[in-house]
């Protein structure tokens, strides 16, 4: 039973860390000012990112849509991104003071040959998600903070306190041992009943299942960045591009910083 209990602690362990795409964004800045946001090819427990044109240049990030949302606004301002060494990113300047949702969709992969990892032939759509915060001095955030879905496949944190422990404004972190709120939408509407993987800074991952309302929650025991992951695989048949697949791929990821 020990040998089992050990086992299975290895495997959840290994596959929280293993490569994979995030959206990240310094959470924090001024009204005005550029700023830079990235996804990333790495392992984010292991502070890995991976450089080189091959990954950022490639079709897999090419189709990447980014898009943000002010607080007190319902409406999208879509992005340029582009591919550099270090990352595929775009830029923006926050007009205002207040938390920004930030998304990146990408759903134009092509289909990929993956018979040699046992997922054979695959279509996969991603979709991250994390928030930034902008100030400026003397300024209150103002407006309410849009929390409906920007994605068909859309894990929606509810926004952290403020420093004074309220909700009369918000930042764009969390603290150790504050309750995380989020919900799951698909295809815009709140998903019931599905399994929410929670995977902390070191690595170590717990399962979350949405309620009646979607909804879930977990309680940051360190500093750093979690994820919040639904991935669903199934045997679909389809046409992409005018190439056939037999097996369709999505995966929701989002960053949550927690200071």
């Amino acid at each position: 039973m020990k040998k089992t209990i050990t086992l299975i602690l290895v495997l959840v362990f290994t596959s929280a860390i293993a490569h994979g795409i995030w959206l990240e964004v310094v959470n924090k800045g001024r009204v005005g000012k550029e700023t830079t946001v990235h996804i990333y090819f790495g392992e984010i427990n292991n502070d890995i990112r991976e450089e080189g044109l091959k990954y950022y240049d490639s079709d897999r990030f090419k189709g990447f849509k980014i898009l943000t949302k002010a607080q007190g606004s319902t409406t999208t301002e879509a992005l340029s991104p582009k591919p550099s060494e270090k990352s595929f990113g775009a830029v923006f300047t926050p007009k205002k003071a207040g938390i920004y949702q930030v998304v990146a969709i990408g759903e134009d992969a092509p289909v990929r040959d993956m018979s040699e990892r046992g997922r054979g032939i695959s279509k996969s759509n991603t979709y991250l998600r994390t928030i930034f915060e902008a100030s400026e001095r003397g300024k209150k955030q103002e407006g309410k903070i849009d929390l409906s879905p920007m994605m068909r496949y859309d894990i929606v944190p509810f926004p952290a306190k403020n420093g004074f422990g309220n909700y009369d404004s918000h930042t764009s972190f969390w603290r150790v041992d504050e309750r995380v709120y989020g919900t799951f939408y698909i295809d815009s509407k709140p998903a019931v009943g599905k399994e929410i993987k929670v995977v902390s800074p070191d690595g170590w991952a717990v399962v979350r299942k949405t309620d009646d309302k979607g909804q879930f929650n977990f309680t940051p025991y360190k500093k750093g960045k979690y994820q919040a992951v639904f991935q669903l695989r199934e045997k679909k048949k389809g046409t992409f591009q005018g190439k056939e697949y037999d097996t369709f791929n999505i995966k929701s990821v989002t960053l949550f910083d927690i200071k």
